[in-house]
């Protein structure tokens, strides 16, 4: 339960309940009569912002889905037991009673959007769900509940079976496998008891020399897994650089090799860094510039040079490679 309690920092409430709140919450609205339906609570949901607002839409919609005709036709509703006893009128607890489906029927679609984010190891997406789920207490949810914190502890066993398998490599001493281990960890599963003890273990791997450069490859690797090459390859070649004679500088000239020789990856890039240029070489002229009428000219001669070796083969490097040669003159 540490576990749910810590994924539920930070949440949100959600009137969404009729007949129930998280556990130990006090009601929203004044308690009913003895023996009738509870009245409307709130319950705890940790969900994103944009899933809070298709949630949201789906309560509005259904509200205004809920008609006149609708609302007659609900009152002959054979599983309704009218409680004269119930100060609230037959239509209100009806309308509690509809709001309750409403709320159970909400529940399952988490669970479902719950089991295929876990079933496509989505761990951390999974877990905002089942949290939410976990605390539920409409009527009819009970075993929704159950599973959720069931998944939660299966959830902590696989983030231990990864911290465990980080450790095997690390005695095996190949550390990007290590690196890779502990990093889905820390990523995907940030809600266990095993995150926090990976991402130590990953900093006094990062802090050792002779491990350094396996951190690195590992996280390039990432990067490049990622589709985000234009990274990667400044990583690769920073390996390269910081780290010489080691292995992974081997690995991460031949990763360059191949990234270099891909076309596909050499216009993406390209258009990373044309999308760059023009954001950001603007700013760094009129600094240029600005130096320039100051007569402050090694400065300027530093930020042209700048512009042309962030943004090669851009117009804004040729540009700066004219306003270079205007200097020298």
């Amino acid at each position: 339960m540490r576990t749910i309690r810590r994924m539920l920092i930070g949440s949100f409430a959600v009137g969404l309940a009729a007949a129930g709140g998280a556990p130990g919450e006090e009601p929203a609205t004044t308690p009913a009569a003895p023996g009738a339906p509870a009245t409307p609570k709130i319950i705890n949901f940790t969900l994103s912002e944009k899933q809070v607002k298709e949630l949201e839409e789906r309560m509005k919609k259904a509200a205004r889905e809920l008609t006149e005709k609708n609302r007659q036709e609900a009152r002959q509703d054979k599983d309704l037991k009218y409680d004269p006893k119930d100060p609230r009128s037959k239509e209100e607890q009806l309308r509690a009673k509809q709001i309750q489906k409403a709320n159970l029927a909400m529940i399952k679609e988490m669970k479902a959007k719950a089991d295929d984010a876990f079933k496509n190891q989505r761990y951390r997406e999974a877990a905002q769900f089942y949290g939410s789920i976990a605390l539920a207490d409409v009527p009819g949810s009970e075993t929704m509940a159950e599973e959720a914190r069931a998944k939660f502890v299966e959830m902590e066993k696989l983030a231990q079976g990864h911290l465990d398998a980080a450790e095997d490599f690390i005695l095996q001493r190949q550390y990007v496998k290590a690196v890779e281990e502990l990093r889905i960890v820390v990523n995907e599963f940030p809600f266990t008891d095993a995150a926090p003890k990976a991402a130590a273990r990953l900093r006094g791997l990062q802090s050792k020399k002779e491990v350094a450069a396996y951190c690195a490859y590992a996280e390039a690797e990432g990067l490049e897994q990622a589709g985000n090459f234009r990274a990667a390859i400044r990583a690769y070649r920073d390996i390269v650089a910081r780290h010489p004679e080691s292995v992974p500088a081997v690995r991460a000239e031949k990763r360059l090799a191949v990234l270099e020789k891909d076309a596909a990856v050499q216009e993406k890039v390209k258009a990373e860094i044309a999308a760059e240029a023009e954001a950001q070489a603007p700013a760094i002229f009129n600094i240029a510039e600005n130096f320039m009428k100051s007569g402050m000219n090694d400065s300027a001669r530093e930020k042209l040079n700048m512009i042309i070796e962030k943004y090669p083969g851009t117009p804004q490097a040729e540009e700066a490679k004219k306003k270079l040669d205007a200097l020298k003159g």
